[in-house]
């Protein structure tokens, strides 16, 4: 099951220790334990980034970027946040000096909660999309895209079609269809088997059906009647 979010860094109990307001975080307190980014049930991290963990936050950053992972960043006011790196991190909160530090961070994860879930999907879509564009003239498997979004098969399926309104396999044969309507278009000299190939079908008869069932028309008769 997919957690919203984790919280590494400096242990939540040792930011609270002065507060006694007590609030629910709504997330796991991992503390200086990021081995849990690498987990695909999580999908964005709460890191709460002092003087003491910084070596740590430059680690977490760099897992979460290599993973497609966001990052939410929270600091005490006085903390020069320019010193870090960036890559990872969706979200920027500084907690002001003089103020309940629990009821800055309950109202500051309200907030949090459906932009950094927005924000993580976005990512993640962006490079599917990147990665379909750069191999689609080859076969193309869900589970080895599942696995670049850091997802297990099943739970990409339902991401997928609940952000895409449609299944993987139907928006790659969307996209590859789409991609020979251009080349048919654009190279009206170039054989129908060659276009299936570079479109990623080694099956002009497969590619044939495919392209006919999205467009009510075989390639041949798009170029003849569509393309002038």
């Amino acid at each position: 099951m997919e957690q919203r979010h984790v919280w590494v860094g400096l242990p939540l109990k040792l930011v609270l220790q002065d507060d006694t307001y007590q609030f629910n975080a709504g997330c796991h307190d991992h503390g200086r334990d990021i081995s849990v980014l690498t987990s695909p049930q999580v999908q964005s991290a709460i890191f709460f980034l002092s003087e003491e963990v910084e070596e740590l936050y430059e680690l977490a950053n760099k897992i979460c970027s290599n993973l497609g992972k966001s990052l939410i960043v929270i600091t005490n006011d006085s903390y020069d946040t320019s010193k870090c790196s960036k890559h990872s991190v969706s979200q920027f909160v500084k907690l002001k000096a003089g103020k309940s530090t629990a009821q800055q961070l309950a109202s500051a994860l309200v907030e949090i909660s459906p932009k950094a879930s927005s924000s993580n999907a976005i990512n993640r879509l962006s490079k599917i999309d990147v990665f379909i564009d750069k191999n689609i003239n080859r076969d193309i498997r869900e589970e080895e895209v599942a696995s670049l979004a850091n997802f297990s098969t099943t739970y990409f399926s339902k991401f997928f079609r609940k952000h895409k309104k449609i299944s993987f396999q139907d928006y790659l044969s969307n996209k590859r269809v789409e991609l020979s309507k251009q080349l048919l278009a654009s190279h009206p000299s170039e054989k129908v088997s060659s276009i299936a190939f570079q479109v990623g079908y080694s099956d002009v008869s497969y590619f044939n059906r495919v392209f006919k069932k999205h467009t009510s028309l075989t390639p041949t008769e798009y170029r003849q009647n569509v393309v002038r």
